[in-house]
């Protein structure tokens, strides 16, 4: 999409503004987070007025004047082709604070009622990171509410790597961090049976390379991959980078008497890629998903001693020395 440009707060667009705060109003009466990014605007009395705020909260030295702790810049994404205000984004320049670092976080956002739909928060907050790029920040903290699914999935389409789940006066907030030095456009989904032949060929590079070095073919990879997803307790994720498969982790539901437990059976990331971060996005999207079903326990099995090992105990997992693996290789 780039039929969009963000622009600061200017008072051409006093207009259109405080139709979009009506639209708003309107479209979201009961929701009284209806106006994220938009600081103050239900109090404002006219548009003018609030732009002139807008201004005062860019400067560390004013921001407090227009009710702000920290300084930010707020800006209205324009459509190109009609010059038409869509959407509303801030962009708080640090979060030095105790509520914005914690769940407040670097910018909230709102789109128009009457252009939701179309993809404008996605890239809304794409171009935004490039402000955050030239404010010189190197991550941005960008939260959400577990039940607004759309937003999440804004977030983690743009990078976003979840971190946990706070809980403040008993409401759940999640936590994403963006990195904007290596940014590049993440997407965590779902595995689906329609991508299976892009799986098998990631399994068989990684597995059959070094440290593991085994012998799959594609074909031999595509069928334990499909007879895995066709179980009905199966639950994967992949990730992909700039359209381009980079991992892909998946496992299996199993019911115990304390509860459902989870079994991690294959977690790969193309050889090229690794380091970067990609494996521990698609570790934390897993937990993420595992957590909301109210599964109790993760598992899985890995070469003792090797790299894996390693990798894993960094991330919370702990070897078990009350149980063992054994295996009967004669067996036919």
């Amino acid at each position: 999409m780039n039929d969009l440009k963000l622009i600061e707060a200017a008072p051409e667009y006093a207009g259109q503004l405080w139709q979009f705060r009506k639209e708003v109003f309107e479209y979201d009466p009961d929701d009284g987070n209806r106006f994220g990014g938009c600081m103050s605007i239900e109090s404002a009395n006219s548009a003018e007025e609030w732009i002139e705020m807008c201004r005062m909260r860019k400067s560390a030295a004013t921001c407090k004047q227009a009710g702000a702790d920290v300084p930010s810049t707020t800006y209205f994404a324009v459509r190109k082709s009609d010059d038409r205000l869509v959407g509303v984004i801030d962009l708080r320049h640090h979060i030095n604070h105790p509520i914005l670092g914690t769940w407040g976080g670097h910018c909230c956002y709102t789109v128009r009622p009457s252009e939701r739909g179309h993809g404008y928060a996605k890239e809304m907050l794409r171009l935004n990171l490039q402000n955050v790029k030239a404010l010189g920040l190197n991550k941005v903290l960008v939260t959400c509410y577990p039940s607004n699914k759309a937003s999440e999935k804004v977030i983690l389409s743009n990078g976003g790597v979840y971190e946990k789940t706070v809980i403040i006066d008993g409401i759940r907030i999640q936590r994403f961090w963006i990195d904007i030095v290596n940014n590049g456009t993440v997407e965590i989904s779902d595995m689906e049976l329609s991508n299976v032949s892009e799986y098998a060929e990631l399994f068989v590079s990684v597995f059959n390379a070094e440290p593991w070095n085994d012998s799959w073919t594609k074909e031999t990879a595509q069928i334990r991959i499909e007879n895995m997803m066709k179980t009905g307790t199966f639950i994967g994720k992949a990730l992909y980078a700039d359209n381009d498969l980079k991992g892909i982790i998946w496992g299996q539901k199993e019911r115990y008497y304390n509860g459902t437990h989870f079994h991690i059976q294959e977690f790969c990331v193309k050889t090229s890629e690794q380091n970067k971060g990609y494996g521990s996005a698609l570790l934390k999207a897993l937990e993420k998903t595992l957590s909301e079903i109210g599964v109790v326990n993760i598992f899985l099995i890995t070469s003792k001693g090797e790299k894996a090992e390693g990798y894993y105990s960094k991330r919370g997992l702990t070897a078990s020395y009350s149980m063992i693996m054994m295996t009967n290789h004669s067996f036919c």
